[in-house]
């Protein structure tokens, strides 16, 4: 019997181990165990987390206090919580994470609760990158005309609400047609970047 419950324990702590996320037994928001992903992802040594607070992860103490005081607001109504945040690794660099967690027991609180970290930089990077092309021109990286529209109503609102005027100013490239025309179309990409920048104090 006790071999048996010793290979259970071993193939758990195998599939925690070998778990893509991090996962982590919090009490008092100290770390009482945790799996190695989770220490490969904020960059620590194996067993470098354990008896720490979580208030290594986050970038100050104010963020430390909002998210713990929204995270145990939702676990003591023995709801999942889950969130995105900008956390901390060992060295000082930041990333975007998930994190999820719930109760191990609701009817025992003092039991801690776990909670599960991914690493989202780069998907957090690619949604940053379509937001970002979906406002802006991809050969000058100037506001495109649906970001134009969106900001000139909102000055109009502006402008009907508080009385002020507002003006717009349309620039032109005399001639632009010309240099597509005899110098292709490549020189013409490259006049609209440098106009771009100078416009853009770049």
């Amino acid at each position: 019997a006790q071999d048996m419950a010793a290979a259970l324990l071993a193939e758990k702590e195998a599939l925690l181990d070998n778990a893509l996320v991090g996962i982590a037994r919090v009490c008092e928001r100290d770390i009482i165990s945790c799996n190695r992903r989770l220490e490969e992802i904020f960059g620590y040594p194996p067993g470098g987390l354990i008896g720490q607070s979580t208030r290594l992860f986050y970038k100050s103490d104010e963020e430390f206090a909002v998210l713990g005081s929204e995270a145990y607001e939702c676990l003591e109504q023995n709801r999942h919580y889950f969130t995105t945040q900008l956390m901390v690794r060992a060295d000082g660099s930041t990333f975007w994470g998930e994190l999820a967690g719930r109760r191990v027991d609701p009817l025992h609180p003092e039991a801690g609760s776990i909670w599960i970290f991914s690493d989202i930089s780069e998907r957090k990077q690619a949604q940053d990158r379509a937001e970002f092309l979906s406002y802006h021109d991809v050969l000058t990286g100037l506001p495109n005309q649906l970001l134009l529209q969106d900001r000139l109503q909102q000055a109009i609102a502006f402008s009907n609400s508080t009385g002020t005027k507002l003006a717009l100013m349309i620039i032109d490239l005399d001639r632009f047609k010309t240099i597509n025309d005899f110098l292709g179309h490549n020189a013409g990409d490259c006049l609209l970047v440098e106009v771009a920048r100078r416009l853009s104090g770049r």
